[in-house]
């Protein structure tokens, strides 16, 4: 049990010798975690209200919650784990989430804050896609 422990912990310390690109896989996932747990556990009615139509239409607030905390989850574990398949297929998730609340916000004319931020987790994740996709890339790597 505890060389168990004491390689995770390894795995996490790695993360600080880590190169750019997976600092920014690491933002992603906390974001999407931590987004998805305030709806869900703060019981959050951010896209249930009246000016929050369409996005409320698609799922109630609950599901949107669950959604990008499982996401973020499998983002920070897949990378800390180091799950090159699970990686790839949880950046896809995400930018598959982020992309279609971005567009239900810019249908509601939240274009002030709500779609820029949105539209730049989903530039992050689809980015992320692409780069853990990449032949040669140094994220399929260990440091």
């Amino acid at each position: 049990m505890s060389s168990t422990l004491t390689a995770v912990v390894d795995r996490i310390i790695d993360l600080v010798y880590r190169r750019d690109f997976e600092y920014a896989e690491l933002q992603g996932g906390w974001v999407a975690l931590l987004w998805g747990l305030w709806l869900v556990v703060a019981r959050a009615r951010a896209f249930t209200d009246d000016g929050w139509t369409h996005v409320g239409q698609v799922a109630p607030d609950g599901v949107w919650g669950l959604a990008l905390a499982l996401i973020g989850l499998g983002q920070l574990v897949s990378l800390v784990m180091r799950r090159y398949r699970c990686r790839r297929i949880f950046a896809l998730a995400a930018a598959m989430v982020w992309a279609a609340m971005a567009v239900l916000l810019g249908m509601d004319k939240f274009y002030r804050l709500a779609v820029p931020s949105a539209g730049m987790f989903f530039v992050g994740a689809a980015w992320g896609y692409l780069r853990i996709g990449m032949p040669h890339s140094d994220a399929r790597k260990s440091p």
